[in-house]
């Protein structure tokens, strides 16, 4: 990777990003530097993965040709206005804080800037991520392209819609928790009928990757592929026609238009 990447902020999603592209490719590592407050937080990203890192915004921001923006939404309009003047022509700024406009990153950089709206995932951080991308007004197709390939180092991505990224954060930007709770419940339901704790996890989780690659690598509907398992009078079903008793999709909907709502009261 011979781009220049800038991270302002050094927090958990900051460090997701970082272990993603260092993973996918050890010598990036040189080509990234961080920023933050925290000194104690740079070390310790330093230590971990060896990237380079500054207490100063301005510096990491020089001569980058991407600068993620991550730190707390509410901190936005303090550290742009700090690196307005260290970005060049080439520079992208990368904004994945929820609720932050491509309008709003825009007014504090200025018209010419290159801005690109994205919700990443933690499990970015395996190159499992789901990342989407939305280009500012002055992102042309090659810049664009340039911020797909960096992405798809840490997974899928998909350029969607500004109006959809509430829609986004409730399904892939919070969704792995939902996905974490559902495999502690199994989890938990394995250890009373009698497995030890840490082989029902495995069960749980294996089984959870395993089914999303089932709906990824065949292109099978998810709903198609629940239909394939459940044999009439077989125990799949038994479980199935519970989860439809209780409504579960109900429920899923319910948690997850929460979500969006939350997201979209942050505007």
């Amino acid at each position: 990777m011979n781009n220049k990447i800038a991270f302002i902020g050094a927090g958990h999603l900051a460090e997701s990003l970082i272990a993603g592209f260092v993973r996918e490719n050890n010598d990036s590592a040189a080509v990234i530097t961080a920023s933050n407050r925290s000194e104690g937080k740079l070390n310790a990203l330093k230590d971990k993965y060896n990237v380079n890192i500054t207490l100063s915004n301005q510096e990491a921001a020089a001569g980058a040709d991407f600068v993620f923006i991550t730190v707390k939404p509410n901190d936005y309009d303090t550290v742009l206005g700090e690196i307005k003047d260290s970005l060049n022509k080439r520079s992208i700024v990368i904004t994945p804080g929820a609720g932050v406009s491509i309008a709003f990153t825009e007014s504090i950089l200025g018209e010419s800037a290159k801005v690109v709206r994205t919700m990443p995932n933690t499990p970015s951080m395996l190159g499992a991520g789901m990342n989407a991308i939305c280009a500012g007004n002055n992102v042309d197709k090659a810049d664009l392209d340039r911020v797909y390939e960096l992405f798809s180092r840490l997974g899928r991505c998909e350029i969607v819609e500004e109006k959809l990224f509430d829609t986004v954060t409730g399904v892939s930007g919070s969704g792995p928790a939902y996905v974490y709770m559902f495999i502690d419940a199994m989890a938990n339901a394995a250890e009373k009928d009698g497995m030890p704790r840490e082989q029902a996890v495995a069960f749980a989780a294996q089984t959870a990757l395993g089914a999303a690659r089932m709906v990824l690598e065949t292109g099978e509907d998810p709903k198609a592929l629940c239909d394939s398992v459940c044999s009439p009078g077989g125990t799949t079903i038994e479980a199935v026609n519970i989860f439809k008793e209780e409504d579960l999709y109900g429920l899923v909907e319910k948690a997850q238009h929460a979500c969006v709502k939350k997201s979209e009261s942050m505007h």
